[in-house]
């Protein structure tokens, strides 16, 4: 069985506030009749190795199935497979995938059928593929033949259809992908783009939002209208490590790192994007993954680096969450504070509102062969708030 533990998350001064007033909520909501979801703070964290046979630097995608059992993609840590983790009952089963091909960089999507979706980059190919595990076995095929080495995230669309956004730093290009009847439609985003990483989403109308950093260390955002490309500049002192996530609503939100190596908050309300530094405990908001709760609010996992001028502060290093409550105000917390933890955090949050987390950690300051593990992370006691909007 796979070592569990369970975290206290370290408490913020005026979290202490809220602690005193626990009592009064219950009768509160009662008396209201509102409908209440543990949004935050979360007060305690489950933390479980999900795999210990030590990958390096995992870069995990998480899933959840339609019993709300995560599911986790990820690279074995010397790129030449992708593994596969999966939550059965108290434990997590194994494997691995595509050595043949030195599959990395996974981006994971379960469809309604509890189908897992994979997009991956073949190494040895070169080639952007996707993936899909039917009752006889996994079946791939190629996306786009010439783009090296690059990240993807894969969404479904509203038809179960999937849809494949990458970058290909080589070419400073933002690519999109569509399977077809016929094949994957294959179109470029934009040409001026220098993110190694880069991020996608669906909305409600199965269209795609992009989200990822350009010259000049600017922050954009692109979707499309009709058969053209929108781009905007979001903001043009940041925009490293940015990731994007749609509300209810149709409207994308971006979390990313500043120049000064703060965690910023971007969201496009009524046509003009409102921007707001959550976290300026610095440096923070490396590695950032947002996602959207059933209340429409933001929910961020992210890095906290080891402090460059003092290595062994035991702040530093760590993984970290963030969420908006219902009161317009920012919450913060650690997550996993031993070792160095929080590498390439991934998040994605259930119907009850509950973020999953998957994240690499390693007893070390800077992640060795045979020293990383895969961890997951999900909140088990929380503070009750009533249900509210951004």
């Amino acid at each position: 069985m796979r070592p569990v533990r369970v975290m206290r998350a370290e408490p913020t001064r005026w979290l202490t506030a809220l602690l005193a007033s626990l009592v009064a909520l219950p009768t509160l909501a009662a008396a209201q009749d509102l409908p209440l979801l543990t949004t935050g703070p979360w007060l305690a964290w489950r933390v479980e190795t999900a795999d210990g046979e030590g990958i390096i630097d995992g870069f995990p995608s998480i899933a959840l199935d339609s019993r709300g059992q995560p599911v986790i993609a990820y690279d074995d840590g010397d790129f030449t497979a992708v593994k596969l983790a999966e939550r059965q009952g108290i434990g997590w089963t194994i494997s691995r995938l595509f050595q043949a091909e030195w599959g990395a960089n996974p981006s994971l999507a379960i469809d309604a059928n509890d189908r897992l979706h994979l997009s991956y980059t073949a190494a040895f190919l070169s080639q952007m593929k996707y993936a899909l595990r039917t009752d006889s076995g996994w079946v791939t095929e190629p996306i786009d033949g010439v783009c090296g080495r690059s990240n993807a995230v894969i969404r479904l669309d509203s038809s179960g259809t999937p849809h494949v956004g990458y970058a290909m730093p080589s070419q400073n290009r933002v690519c999109y992908a569509v399977k077809t009847p016929s094949g994957w439609a294959v179109e470029t985003v934009d040409t001026d783009a220098n993110s190694l990483w880069m991020s996608m989403d669906l909305d409600s109308q199965d269209r795609p939002h992009f989200a990822y950093s350009a010259p000049g260390v600017r922050l954009k955002y692109a979707t499309k209208v009709g058969s053209a490309w929108q781009i905007t500049v979001v903001d043009t002192a940041g925009g490293a490590d940015a990731s994007i996530a749609m509300d209810s609503q149709g409207r994308p939100h971006i979390s990313y790192r500043t120049l000064d190596e703060h965690l910023k908050y971007a969201v496009l309300k009524d046509g003009v994007w409102m921007k707001v530094v959550v976290d300026t405990d610095s440096p923070t908001g490396w590695f950032t993954s947002i996602d959207i709760g059933p209340d429409d609010m933001p929910h961020i996992a992210y890095f906290q680096v080891i402090n460059r001028g003092f290595p062994n502060d035991p702040r530093r290093g760590h993984l970290k969450y963030a969420t908006l409550l219902p009161t317009s105000m920012w919450m913060t917390e650690f997550v996993d504070i031993e070792g160095v933890t929080g590498f390439d955090p991934s998040i994605v949050v259930d119907t009850a509102g509950r973020p999953h987390i998957a994240y690499t950690f390693s007893h070390h300051q800077v992640p060795l062969p045979g020293g990383s593990d895969l961890r997951y992370a999900q909140p088990v006691i929380g503070v009750p708030f009533r249900l509210g909007a951004p």
